[in-house]
């Protein structure tokens, strides 16, 4: 389709939108993603990307911006860089946890230019915290040093969850911190949301503000000062109506390649399954695949590191890239681990693990348990050591060829999507 065409068609569909009475006080996140349906009607594969008054669109093969006049809903705003020379800080006024403003949908946003030399543990980038004794209530961003080397971490705390932490990669430039409907989320440079705490039923409210390049103590007095470069630092109120689908990028079409509903026994000796799926070769290693499914049972006298799930290359020249899913002997555990990029491994007690998810997206692994929240476990963007080797279920192959460490028991509702 020519670019005059297709220009044609996505104005009438932005018009179509519109006379849909989308609400006025939508962001501009919401109006996207609004577009996007709109336009998936007549091209499964458009995108529609908010970039500040701008929507980007690729529909049929063509780039066509959309203009929006909007009026700013920030609460708070600091355009260009900030430096923090471990002295200065920034105090927005902003009380995110207050009693006035506890049930609010909320959005931050800014960038990490650089983190300075003479950062410590502690140092704040951002906080939105009560300081003055546990549980701690509210978030922050913060600095860790770990092996002579900064880590930058997301904490939140509520009188119901102390759990919700992530690391972020040293890489990220955007954060975005995103609260609704109580549920508090995170997203590094415009990737999928992912929830970090649920703040239902939260009673511990406060009156301290979020504050830039330092957090406040008991008394509200600045300490753990930073040392880096912020940019482009908003809050804002989102709507009421808003959902966390509005934030996340354009959904990914994913394909299922295998799917078993009903019970799938393996004999610990010969069963297993091959979903033909090799997602760590220099052309797969960027797609997005998830496998599901349900244990109904494992029997005794299983091998140690009998594999649920292998996507491991089980060479010791190659370092074993890759990851594996499964059952250890002498501790009645269930891990999932991996190599070949960054991250640890998640243990669980087999008799707790019932429902289990595991699911690249963007090339960093996620597992949920359970139905719970998916957690990253290990980040692929930097794996370069590829190899052809096949996902199996019920099995692992050594040296990528010969099929060993067989799980003895059941599955059930076994399914494998991958990225068309």
């Amino acid at each position: 389709m020519n670019i005059a065409a297709a220009k044609e068609e996505v104005y009438l569909a932005w018009s179509n939108v519109q006379m849909g009475n989308i609400p006025d006080n939508w962001d501009i996140d919401q109006k996207a993603y609004a577009l996007r349906e709109e336009l998936q009607k007549t091209d499964a594969s458009a995108k529609a990307i908010a970039e500040d008054s701008i929507i980007k669109v690729t529909y049929k093969g063509c780039e066509v911006p959309i203009y929006i006049m909007t009026t700013s809903s920030a609460v708070y705003s600091y355009k260009g860089e900030c430096t923090f020379d471990g002295n200065n800080y920034l105090n927005t006024d902003v009380c995110l946890y207050s009693k006035e403003n506890i049930n609010k949908n909320f959005l931050i946003s800014f960038n990490i230019v650089n983190v300075a030399n003479g950062n410590v543990n502690h140092s704040t980038i951002l906080s939105s915290m009560d300081e003055s004794g546990t549980p701690w209530p509210g978030h922050n961003v913060k600095i860790y040093i770990k092996n002579n080397a900064p880590q930058i971490t997301l904490e939140s705390n509520s009188n119901t969850s102390s759990t919700g932490d992530a690391v972020i990669p040293s890489k990220v430039v955007n954060v975005r911190i995103i609260r609704i409907n109580h549920k508090l989320y995170y997203s590094f440079d415009n990737q999928q949301c992912i929830q970090v705490n649920d703040y239902t039923g939260f009673t511990n409210t406060f009156d301290t503000p979020v504050t830039f390049g330092a957090g406040l103590d008991e008394n509200n007095n600045p300490f753990r000062y930073f040392k880096g470069t912020l940019s482009d630092i908003t809050i804002k109120f989102i709507s009421e109506e808003a959902s966390i689908q509005y934030y996340n990028p354009p959904a990914k079409r994913m394909k299922t390649v295998y799917e078993h509903p009903d019970l799938y026994v393996f004999d610990g000796e010969t069963d297993y399954i091959n979903t033909s799926l090799s997602m760590f070769t220099r052309e797969t290693i960027a797609k997005d695949f998830e496998i599901s499914f349900k244990i109904e049972y494992i029997e005794s006298g299983y091998e140690n590191q009998a594999s649920l799930v292998n996507g491991k290359y089980e060479n010791k020249g190659a370092n074993y890239p890759g990851f594996v899913y499964r059952l250890y002997t002498a501790d009645s555990t269930i891990k999932l681990e991996a190599r070949g990029g960054t991250g640890s491994v998640a243990s669980n007690s087999q008799a707790a693990v019932k429902e289990v998810r595991i699911s690249r997206v963007n090339q960093k692994l996620y597992l949920s348990i359970n139905e719970g929240l998916a957690r990253e476990i290990y980040d692929f963007t930097s794996f370069s050591n590829y190899f052809d080797v096949p996902i199996t279920i019920g099995c692992s192959f050594n040296n990528g060829t010969t099929p060993f460490r067989f799980f003895k028991g059941a599955l059930s509702e076994i399914v494998v999507k991958v990225e068309e």
